[in-house]
């Protein structure tokens, strides 16, 4: 079938000007004639890229199957998980390598070294969720795992810059359990809520939604970052630094609980399909 090269470059038109915005505002306003502008016209390729999907003969974004109410849930929870693993890389980077009392002062490596034990987390939790899933059935999974994240995040919001580096991890790789638990479920929920022959256009949506939450996750958290900061002196080069302030992880990660409140809510609504579906 013939490539949506309209819906691509309507989604372009919306996903670039809202990026711009969101990135730009902090330094030029969020009330500047441009970023209205940006997300004006953001809304208006939205709409008509809407309209378009919903009368291509082969849509980018297929309309009629990610409108059901798993594909959609499933579809807006991979964003956010996509949204939060990069949110979480970002602020993480900060808070591991700004000087006390903003972070914890450590070298690049240090932080990526850092960084392992949710790698780890990620692969073990993730085939056992799988395994049991079958057993326990994916909606109580989808539950979990936004309520272990929206844990995880408050946890963050209240002692992000308040804890030693170990607690700090620990919170983190609650956090990240809790959005693998959720990933997880999620893609199961999908794929068995489509018939088998549009399985791999639901499949591609979905890879879609996840680029588009990870696209936004370092934008916003770069945003309030900025928002929020503060200017330190050094006694070396480049003698004076703007850092973000412990205010901007609160509200960075607080904000971010809110929407894995709301996940957890849509969860509720979910169909099951997953429990005992080996027999």
């Amino acid at each position: 079938s013939k490539f949506d090269f309209a819906g691509a470059f309507l989604l372009t038109l919306f996903v670039v000007p809202s990026l711009v915005a969101v990135t730009r505002a902090p330094a030029i306003g969020w009330e500047n004639r441009q970023t209205i502008a940006l997300f004006a016209a953001s809304i208006m390729a939205f709409v008509i890229l809407i309209l378009w999907e919903k009368r291509a003969k082969n849509p980018l974004i297929p309309i009629n199957i990610i409108s059901s109410i798993n594909p959609m849930i499933a579809n807006v929870g991979i964003m956010m998980a996509g949204f939060g693993i990069q949110m979480m890389s970002q602020a993480n980077t900060y808070i591991f390598q700004m000087p006390s009392p903003y972070g914890f002062g450590k070298s690049i490596l240090d932080t990526g070294l850092l960084m392992m034990p949710n790698a780890i987390a990620m692969l073990i939790v993730a085939p056992v969720t799988g395994k049991l899933m079958v057993k326990i059935g994916a909606k109580f999974f989808a539950i979990l795992g936004s309520a272990v994240a929206f844990a995880g995040l408050l946890l963050l919001a209240k002692y992000a810059t308040t804890v030693n580096i170990w607690v700090f991890i620990g919170m983190t790789i609650v956090l990240t359990t809790g959005i693998i638990i959720m990933n997880v479920s999620l893609i199961n929920i999908l794929i068995f809520s489509v018939k088998r022959e549009v399985m791999g256009i639901a499949t591609g949506a979905n890879s879609l939604f996840r680029n588009f939450g990870a696209t936004w996750g370092p934008a916003v958290a770069g945003t309030i970052m900025s928002t929020y900061s503060t200017i330190i002196h050094l006694p070396t080069p480049p003698y004076s630094l703007q850092i973000p302030t412990s205010r901007a992880y609160e509200v960075l990660f607080s904000s971010s609980a809110l929407v894995f409140l709301i996940l957890i809510v849509l969860s509720l609504f979910i169909v099951e399909v997953v429990k005992g579906i080996q027999k």
